[in-house]
């Protein structure tokens, strides 16, 4: 350790500067992974309750074609006994 501390400054700010850089860099990695991520997540559930109500409305049109179906026997039925 010939080295004074006055020598040593000039590369003390260069590692100062490049692990600065560095942990930038890495910073702006990391928000722009976590915020790409919360985006697929909401597409996502935006996705899934699509579908859901998709399967609702499915379902709610079944139940009104059964019905419409038992309506039209009962008006078929009722006609023959007239």
């Amino acid at each position: 350790m010939d080295e004074s501390i006055l020598d040593r400054i000039p590369r003390l700010e260069r590692s100062v500067r490049f692990w600065r850089n560095t942990s930038f860099i890495l910073a702006a990695l990391l928000l722009s992974v976590v915020i790409t991520g919360f985006g697929f997540l909401v597409v996502s559930y935006q996705h899934a309750a699509a579908m859901a109500a998709e399967m609702v409305a499915r379902e709610q049109a079944e139940v009104a074609r059964r019905q419409a179906e038992r309506a039209l026997q009962e008006a078929k039925q009722k006609g023959r006994k007239d």
